[in-house]
């Protein structure tokens, strides 16, 4: 009699742990994760170095994931392997990614509330530069390795040096042995709150800022992977095929079905209610 009490006990106790792990897998598979593909190095304040996940993008896209009941993952490779990885399907997004035609093979361009923009950075002395043109006669300061703004515009100087930063440009440009230094706004922002400019150039200098210059402010896109399985989309009803294919003119658009059309409707509402400028100065201002 004790054994056969002993025997349904342990039958019971064994029923009891099957359904408590066939629930917890059901959980677990039913769970959301989203993944961020980002490289290893320290691009602060986007993301600093792996493994630490922290930064910009984190705070934003950790937010849109959650509002759409996900949890955001980060994979820190290489540049490369991320890239592939995206191509692939093994990372579902990549936090900034500069639009082309091309690239829709693999990936579709979601907005994220964040405006991009390039500034050019002088002494106070320089008129206003609304067009590169007007640098003509100038000596212009170009990281030795980075894109030429200035190849199609004749009777300009470019000064290359390695290791280029903005405390070099500046020093630079206070000791007049360059003009004119090309820049991304939001990293010049960052600059100054991290090293206010009187460590480097006195009290008596500041410089000046042409914001007009460098083709205005542009939306940031993030790439989401078309072989994720957070990805669903259908063909554009809207899109005219008379006209050439761009960002706002797609053959394919999202499936609302989709989480990756809830996750770009959770970033557009982030952007509408403020909290994307809020996050952003956080880091920049």
């Amino acid at each position: 009699m004790n054994k056969r009490v002993s025997y349904s006990k342990r039958r019971l106790h064994t029923c009891i742990l099957l359904i408590a792990f066939s629930v917890f897998s059901q959980n677990l598979l039913g769970q959301c994760i989203m993944s961020m593909g980002y490289r290893l190095e320290d691009k602060s304040p986007f993301m600093a170095a792996s493994p630490d996940n922290r930064g910009f993008y984190f705070d934003l896209y950790s937010q849109a994931v959650k509002a759409i009941d996900c949890q955001l993952q980060v994979v820190r490779r290489t540049k490369k392997r991320i890239l592939a990885d995206l191509s692939t399907g093994k990372v579902d997004f990549y936090p900034a990614y500069n639009y082309s035609e091309k690239r829709l093979n693999a990936v579709y361009f979601i907005t994220t509330g964040i405006m991009k923009k390039n500034v050019g950075i002088s002494r106070e002395t320089l008129a206003d530069i609304s067009q590169l043109s007007q640098l003509k006669g100038r000596v212009v300061i170009l990281p030795l390795g980075s894109i030429n703004h200035y190849k199609d515009i004749e009777s300009i100087q470019i000064y290359e040096i390695p290791n280029m930063g903005f405390e070099k440009a500046i020093s630079l440009l206070k000791r007049e042995r360059g003009d004119f230094y090309y820049a991304n706004y939001s990293e010049f922002l960052y600059y100054l709150k991290q090293r206010p400019l009187n460590t480097v150039t006195g009290n008596d200098w500041a410089p000046k800022v042409h914001h007009d210059c460098c083709g205005g402010e542009k939306r940031v896109y993030l790439a989401f992977s078309r072989r994720s399985p957070h990805f669903k989309d259908k063909a554009n009803p809207d899109f005219k095929s008379e006209q050439a294919i761009s960002i706002a003119n797609l053959p394919r658009i999202l499936d609302p079905s989709s989480k990756a059309y809830q996750f770009e409707s959770a970033l557009i509402r982030l952007e509408a209610e403020g909290k994307t400028q809020k996050i952003y100065d956080q880091y920049f201002r």
